[in-house]
C-alpha cells in the first residue's frame, strides 16, 4: 500500500444576506394545525412519510389551512372519517331535527343581485330583496347587500 492519498478540502462560501427567506407570519409553525381525520394517518401518501431512513412513520398532515370541513381536514375522505366517527353524536349534542323546517312567506327572503360579465369584467348591479314563494321583489343598495347583519325587517 503506499501512502494515503491527499484529500481536496472545497470551500464553499454561501451569502446568507441573498438566500435568507423570511417566514411570513400565517406560515410560521405555532399556526400550524393538524388534520382532525380520525384515519388521516393510514392513508400511504409520501407527505404523510416521516423519519430517517429505517424508522419511517406515516402521520397526520400538519399545514397551516385545509380546504375541507371549515378548514379542519386535508381531504374530503378525512372528513368523511370524522363524520362517520363523531357525525351521530355530534348532531345529538348540538340538536337532532326531529321535524321539518318549513320555509314560509316570512322567512323566504334572500338577497340577490344580477351581474354582467363584459370583456372580463364583473359587475354587479340591481340588488334587490327576492321572496322565493311569493316572487316579490325589494331594491336595496349595495351597501345593504354586502351588510350581513341587514335583513328585510329593515327594508
Amino acid at each position: 500500500m503506499g501512502p494515503p492519498k491527499k484529500s481536496k478540502k472545497v470551500f464553499l462560501f454561501l451569502d446568507i444576506s441573498k438566500s435568507m427567506t423570511i417566514i411570513p407570519e400565517y406560515n410560521r409553525k405555532e399556526n400550524m394545525k393538524y388534520c382532525q381525520g380520525p384515519k388521516c394517518h393510514t392513508y400511504f401518501t409520501k407527505d404523510r412519510l416521516r423519519g430517517p431512513k429505517g424508522n419511517k412513520v406515516y402521520q397526520t398532515r400538519r399545514r397551516t389551512s385545509f380546504y375541507y370541513g371549515n378548514g379542519n381536514f386535508c381531504s374530503l375522505n378525512c372528513q368523511n372519517d370524522w363524520f362517520n366517527q363523531f357525525g351521530d353524536q355530534a348532531i345529538d349534542h348540538f340538536g337532532r331535527t326531529t321535524q321539518p323546517i318549513q320555509l314560509t312567506e316570512d322567512n323566504a327572503w334572500v338577497k340577490y343581485y344580477d351581474y354582467d360579465w363584459n370583456g372580463g369584467d364583473y359587475r354587479r348591479h340591481n340588488f334587490k330583496f327576492i321572496n322565493k314563494i311569493t316572487n316579490e321583489e325589494r331594491n336595496i343598495t349595495e351597501q345593504q347587500y354586502d351588510d350581513r347583519n341587514y335583513t328585510i325587517n329593515a327594508v
